[in-house]
């Protein structure tokens, strides 16, 4: 998988929302619009404050990430991004459920399946073969060179390794199966699955954290899932 920036490719659009509407005379539309969205790994989210009074922010439920700006500091309030300007971040797989630090009622969510893609190849070995003479009790040992095709599962679940205070935790099933383990806090941003049997489904999933705890870390992504 290349990573997102890369020289020859293109970086997604921006998925866009408006963080709008105050407590004062706008009440009715005080949210994030949509406040659901579903965005690639290194996708960039991008919230505009479209109200004419008041700061918003976009901050992750556990502080993983928080977005605003120098605008409207009270001393009731913190403050935010200014009306009309806007914000962002490339994202990393997982459920991010954010709100607004100056108005609890605004609530949203970035949902981000991990990247998966295939690649086939041909591998061979050597097998030992034991053939009898003929017309003796001797036996003869010959090496043929035997070949299958195997194919390598590439994930990405973030667009960059991950800072000091950061890690990523990482899960993979085979068809029906449970989920076991692939990675725990690390700092990767992808990783490979070699040599598998072609025809098996896996599926992948992931989450960010904050390193030494698991209480302060995003909701696992929904399974993203291949054929290889």
């Amino acid at each position: 998988l290349a990573a997102t920036g890369s020289a020859g490719a293109q970086e997604p659009a921006p998925v866009e929302v408006r963080a709008q509407g105050n407590p004062f005379y706008d009440s009715a539309n005080l949210r994030f619009s949509p406040a659901a969205v579903t965005a690639a790994v290194g996708q960039t989210v991008r919230w505009t404050n479209t109200d004419t009074t008041v700061p918003h922010t976009a901050t992750e439920d556990h502080d993983l990430w928080d977005l605003g700006g120098s605008y409207g500091a009270t001393p009731a309030n913190p403050p935010g991004m200014a009306p009309g300007t806007s914000v962002g971040r490339r994202f990393e797989a997982g459920v991010h459920r954010y709100h607004c630090r100056i108005h609890a009622s605004m609530n949203g969510v970035v949902s981000v399946p991990v990247l998966l893609a295939t690649a086939r190849r041909r591998v061979t070995r050597l097998v030992r073969v034991p053939v009898r003479i003929p017309g003796t009790r001797r036996t003869a040992v010959f090496r043929i060179r035997v070949g299958r095709t195997v194919t390598d599962v590439a994930m990405r679940w973030a667009p960059l390794p991950s800072g000091p205070d950061r890690v990523f935790d990482v899960e993979v099933r085979r068809g029906e199966g449970p989920y076991k383990r692939y990675a725990t806090g690390t700092h990767r941003s992808s990783g490979m699955l070699i040599g598998q049997n072609p025809g098996t489904t896996f599926g992948v999933r992931a989450r960010m954290r904050a390193k030494g705890g698991e209480s302060r870390a995003t909701d696992w992504s929904a399974a993203a899932t291949i054929v290889s």
